[in-house]
């Protein structure tokens, strides 16, 4: 794949790609699996900076994103690669930030699509293939970590342009978070970064993903399931109205509001709520 082939939200992100650590790989082979990938080129780079609890120290790193075609033993397999590595503290002086062999972004990141890879879960992007390595001398910091993790390509888009959806289409995107988020929480698992931008919408099997995994974790036994309340869960997740900030610029009507604090709503009453807000227009000041 190459650069022109990127199309809709792949081809934004790469127009809009502000940070270059990570360079274009074209092609990667785990030794464990034995699969081998063609990797696009990288369409979106983000760094994150801070202190690592599972590490102790403070830690620097970097994650691209590519398209992931497999080559052998399946050429017809597509996905998304994760290339995370560590890079320098201090750009300027590279030999002065210690190299590790993980993170706990990469940890969090691993373990989280695996297990809900291998519990069955249908709202997530499912774990492919995976390697932790080691950068060499060409990279950004010798010796520190450098982690492949590739994940089933979804179909549609994330949903930074919720937006732009008719309310209908709003509606119908309410519908299908919900019995994702619902399976979610069932695993018992929880996401610390909870923000459209991290839901996947595909209009055509009006199916909702749980993506970005590196920021969900997943909670104690002793600990009750989550249940769903669309009052709280669409406003948390951005996709309670047009834009993030309902005060301002309005509630869907589909949305429960001023208190209503549904708990655990089936397929059925959801459903009744869309039909009921149909035509209705945006509810302000609530």
């Amino acid at each position: 794949m190459n650069i022109s082939e990127l199309k809709d939200d792949l081809a934004e992100l790469y127009h809009n790609r502000s940070s270059y650590w990570v360079r274009d790989i074209p092609f990667f082979m785990n030794a464990r699996s034995k699969i081998l990938w063609k990797l696009g080129p990288i369409f979106t780079e983000r760094e994150t900076y801070g202190d690592d609890d599972i590490y102790e120290t403070y830690m620097t790193e970097t994650c691209g994103t590519c398209v992931a075609t497999q080559v052998e033993p399946n050429p017809v397999v597509q996905g998304i690669a994760k290339i995370r590595m560590q890079i320098p503290d201090d750009p300027g002086n590279p030999s002065s930030t210690k190299p590790k062999r993980g993170s706990r972004r990469v940890g969090f990141d691993f373990y989280n699509h695996d297990t809900l890879t291998k519990l069955g879960c249908t709202c997530i992007p499912k774990l492919l293939d995976y390697a932790l390595l080691v950068q060499e001398k060409k990279d950004p910091l010798p010796g520190g970590f450098l982690f492949f993790l590739v994940m089933e390509r979804l179909p549609g888009r994330n949903l930074v342009n919720f937006a732009d959806l008719p309310m209908s289409e709003r509606d119908q995107v309410r519908l299908a978070f919900a019995k994702s988020i619902r399976e979610f929480y069932a695993f018992r698992f929880m996401h610390n970064d909870p923000n459209r931008r991290n839901l996947v919408w595909d209009p055509e099997n009006k199916k909702c993903y749980i993506i970005d995994l590196e920021d969900a974790y997943q909670i104690n036994d002793d600990e009750d399931p989550t249940k769903f309340m669309p009052e709280l869960h669409y406003r948390e997740w951005g996709i309670a109205g047009p834009e993030t900030n309902c005060h301002m610029y309005g509630l869907d009507p589909m949305v429960p509001h001023d208190g209503k604090c549904i708990v655990d709503p089936d397929d059925e009453m959801l459903e009744k709520m869309a039909a009921d807000a149909a035509g209705k227009e945006l509810v302000f000041g609530k």
